[in-house]
């Protein structure tokens, strides 16, 4: 059967979306306990934190363009969402396991922090392939729509997720004592089942190779220099490098923030994600209107320009419902920048090399994860102890990288109305 009929193509779209619901839940429960279980349970350093991210990160970009290209030559992007599935699963059930029953407190540090830095290699590579899959499974028109709803899905997936694990890491359920590291193996377990559900349902949504070419040499050294002959492609891959910088480091460092800033609890901070996943999720599903590259454009300058303002605002706040309600609205920007991010970046690429390019995409999300933890960690170096002073100054630097990416987002798209019809150009080389 075609993917073009109709049945077909809704249980495929919905396998897909159950795919970011999946993974989500284990990768939003990471995000919220882990760094608070590591450094303020047990007292790692948040610069030996953002190392391991860091190294995470490297790993991906020296990787990601070739396993990239590889899926595109020999259509191989279920064969490869299913091993970086398999990978995410056994380094999520490790980091959950060893991170509760080994006694030892180096040996366990040092076990959780290689376990985590697996699951973030793993799941930024799956989704290499995940987002290829959009070829398949939308119209232009319809590019939109399929791919905001996927991310809404994939935040809803959050929601439900911390609301289910609150009695988890209290130690209500399933464990006797109250631990943060308790939300990692029952969000590890529920990923792999409905992962399992996600990839049988997609299972024949599988493209044949569509070109030629030396996998050996594909790497992001080599795709950069195919990307000067794009400038519109190429400025907004550095200002989505500096923007995702920034959002990124923030994602990976905000329960510490709460809790060494407003010494929040952990129902406050859960709280606050619940509404941040909320508001996300709705932004990336009501923005239906960039079905071209200058909406899409004048949508990323003026969530940039949001950003800019919200980091400020936080990083100056001093009453918690301040920063609750500056939370929400950084909620609000990142469904839609998100959105509107991958929508364009899927308007401008060669169409024949999709998944080549995703790894690319994916390798600039994930090296915003280099130079953003060293920009966090600076203030944290300089000030010992780590205080809430420290804290706020890390969030500011965050400004800097957003100021520039608005820049080159500026500049990026004046080059497209130049050029008028750049990304039509581009997709149909």
């Amino acid at each position: 059967m075609k993917t073009t009929d109709l049945s077909l193509n809704r249980r495929q779209r919905w396998g897909w979306y159950l795919f970011d619901f999946a993974n989500s839940i284990l990768i939003i429960n990471g995000g919220l306990y882990f760094p608070q279980w590591l450094v303020v349970d047990n007292g790692v350093s948040g610069s030996l934190f953002n190392l391991t991210v860091l190294l995470s990160s490297v790993l991906l970009i020296f990787t990601a363009p070739q396993f990239g290209a590889r899926a595109d030559e020999r259509g191989e992007c279920m064969r490869l969402l299913w091993i970086t599935s398999i990978g995410l699963f056994l380094s999520g059930l490790v980091l959950g396991i060893g991170g509760v029953a080994l006694q030892s407190g180096v040996l366990r540090n040092v076990l959780s922090l290689i376990c985590f830095a697996a699951v973030l290699y793993f799941y930024q590579l799956s989704l290499v392939f995940y987002n290829a899959l959009l070829k398949p499974l939308s119209t232009a028109a319809e590019l939109s729509k399929v791919s905001g709803i996927g991310l809404a899905w994939g935040w809803i997936g959050g929601i439900v997720a911390v609301i289910a694990i609150d009695p988890v890491v209290k130690g209500h359920l399933f464990f006797h004592t109250a631990n943060r590291m308790n939300a990692i193996l029952p969000s590890t377990l529920a990923f792999g089942a409905l992962t399992a559900l996600s990839l049988f349902m997609i299972r024949d949504l599988e493209g044949r190779g569509s070109h030629a070419v030396n996998i050996g040499k594909r790497t992001v050294v080599g795709l950069l220099r195919e990307l000067r002959h794009y400038p519109v492609l190429f400025a907004f891959m550095m200002a989505f490098f500096l923007y995702s910088d920034a959002i990124l480091t923030i994602s990976n460092n905000i329960t510490i923030f709460m809790e060494k800033v407003f010494v929040m609890s952990d129902e406050r901070k859960a709280a606050a994600f619940l509404a941040f996943l909320l508001v996300s999720a709705v932004a990336a599903a009501v923005e239906k209107r960039l079905t071209d590259p200058s909406r899409s454009f004048r949508v990323l300058l003026h969530c940039t320009v949001g950003w800019l303002m919200t980091i400020i605002a936080a990083t100056f706040t001093t009453a918690e419902w301040g920063f609750h309600v500056v939370f929400v609205l950084m909620g609000i920007l990142y469904g839609i920048l998100f959105n509107s991010s991958r929508v364009l970046f899927f308007q401008l690429i060669p169409k024949d090399k999709v998944a080549e390019y995703f790894g690319l995409y994916c390798s600039f999300e994930r090296f915003a994860s280099i130079v953003g933890p060293l920009l966090w960690s600076v203030p944290l170096v300089l000030r010992a102890h780590e205080d809430s002073i420290a804290y706020r100054a890390a969030l500011g630097m965050m400004a800097l990288p957003i100021a520039l990416a608005l820049c080159l987002l500026a500049l990026a798209q004046k080059r497209a109305d130049k050029a008028n019809g750049i990304g039509t150009r581009i997709a149909a080389v």
